[in-house]
C-alpha cells in the first residue's frame, strides 16, 4: 500500500536509533552522519550510549551556501531533501546540546573536514575551527 510517512518515520528512526546502540554495544567503531531533529532524539541518544565513548560532532555552514547545496540537490532531482529544510535545520538542531568539536564544512574539502575531526577525536583537543 501507500508508504505513510507521518506513521512510518517515527517507527523508522526509533528502529534506527536502536540499531546505532546495537551496533555500538557489539564492540563496533561507528561514524555516524545523524541530523538530530529534537532534543528527545538528541537525549535518547545520548542515553543509549551513555557506556560508550561518543563524540558528538556539529557541522556548520554558512546559509547561503546551504541553501545553494539545496538547490543544486534539487536540480539534481535528488529527491531526498526539500527547499527550506537546511534553513528549517540551522535554527533548530544545533540548539539541543554541546558537541564536542564543531567544524565549518565550507572553509575546506570534505576530505579535509574528516580529517580535521579525526584529529580532534584522536586528540580530544576540542578545538573549533569555525
Amino acid at each position: 500500500g501507500p508508504f505513510d510517512w507521518s506513521i512510518n518515520r517515527p517507527k523508522f528512526f526509533d528502529a534506527f536509533h536502536a540499531c546505532i546502540v546495537a551496533i555500538a554495544s557489539t564492540g563496533n567503531n561507528i561514524i555516524l552522519d545523524h541530523v538530530l531533529e529534537s532534543q528527545q532524539w538528541h537525549d535518547d541518544i545520548l542515553k543509549s550510549l551513555s557506556n560508550h565513548d561518543v563524540f558528538f560532532v556539529g557541522v556548520h555552514c554558512p546559509i547561503e551556501i546551504l541553501r545553494e547545496r539545496e538547490k543544486n540537490r534539487d536540480d539534481q532531482d535528488v529527491g531526498n531533501r526539500y527547499l527550506g529544510e537546511a534553513e528549517y535545520h540551522l535554527r533548530n538542531v544545533h540548539s539541543y546540546g554541546v558537541y564536542d568539536y564543531e567544524i565549518d564544512s565550507s572553509l575546506q574539502s570534505p576530505k579535509e573536514s574528516a580529517s580535521l575531526v579525526i584529529s580532534a577525536w584522536q586528540d580530544r583537543s576540542f578545538i573549533t575551527n569555525r
